[in-house]
């Protein structure tokens, strides 16, 4: 079967471009634009300007709403993360909808024991304490700002429908798909949650940690948050490694055992197997690392 094509969505904005239109709306010179990372639908940068520095994100403008929402929400319940300075969504300003957050001091941490991995297990409890619509990653519909599914059971069953789709674009083989089929069928009461749902992070990792010293500074990058079960968010955490997962479970309050281990697992199936459906869609092809995951995870299932 032949490959199917996605269009890529990612803005193509010149730095230049940028760097005057950010200096009127921020009524000071920008004096430096460097970009960043970001993702394969967003186009990042950080804006220097002699009065403080902010992060910049260009992309798809339901999504950028979403993310301001999200910010707000979290720095009212009294999580320390960015402040949102500006959302243009209708390209008044440039050619593109865009969001401009007030960037923290510090840096995200690299993948090793830190003391602020347990200072940000506190913050994440508070912000599984706020309650949010719907289940799933959560989209920007006219009037509502929800996640998709009715119920966590519908979501966790997501990887299960794009199988098809992953196979038929040369993603994952057979194979893998069968094994992952079996897995996700057969620990499906691991992942079980009938509750109502609350927010999540939806991609919280090391880098997404900021601290300045042993200092903890905030939460960023909340373009996925989501709907859920509070264990998902900690389980796709549990990523970065055994040391951050530690120090973060006991600012959370948690302890592991065998029980939340398979739990763990699980959601790491089902979150690496949508993140490859999501980086096919949005016309990547970081796939190597995610299927390893799968395998590691498959083959701690057994």
């Amino acid at each position: 079967m032949s490959q199917q094509q996605f269009p890529l969505t990612r803005p193509q904005l010149a730095e230049s471009l940028v760097q005057s239109a950010l200096g009127r709306l921020l009524g000071t010179p920008v004096t430096a634009v460097e970009s960043l990372a970001g993702s394969v639908d967003n186009q990042d940068f950080m804006i220097r300007t002699g009065t403080g520095d902010f992060v910049f994100k260009a992309g798809e403008a339901r999504s950028l709403a979403v993310e301001a929402w999200a910010c707000e929400q979290v720095r009212t319940a009294g999580v320390r993360s960015s402040e949102v300075v500006a959302l243009e969504l209708d390209h008044a300003v440039l050619p593109a909808a865009f969001l401009l957050l007030r960037s923290l001091p510090g840096a995200g941490l690299d993948p090793t024991a830190h003391p602020a991995f347990i200072d940000a297990g506190r913050e994440l409890r508070l912000v599984h304490s706020l309650p949010a619509n719907g289940y799933g990653c959560i989209r920007h519909n006219p009037g509502e700002i929800a996640g998709p599914h009715g119920s966590w059971a519908h979501f966790v069953a997501e990887p299960l429908d794009c199988l098809a789709e992953l196979i038929s674009n040369s993603v994952i083989d057979d194979g893998l798909a069968l094994r992952l089929d079996s897995a996700l069928r057969q620990y499906g009461d691991a992942v079980r949650f009938e509750h109502p749902g609350v927010l999540l992070h939806g991609d919280l990792k090391a880098a997404h940690v900021f601290a300045e010293g042993n200092r903890f500074v905030g939460l960023i990058d909340w373009g996925d948050v989501s709907v859920g079960d509070p264990m998902y968010d900690l389980a796709r955490f549990s990523i970065v490694g055994a040391e951050p997962l530690a120090d973060l479970l006991t600012g959370y309050g948690l302890t592991m055992d065998a029980e939340l281990s398979v739990r763990f697992a699980v959601y790491r199936l089902i979150r690496m197997t949508l993140t490859l459906r999501d980086e096919l869609r949005a016309g990547g092809d970081w796939f190597a690392s995610y299927r390893a995951t799968i395998e590691s995870d498959l083959a701690l299932l057994g």
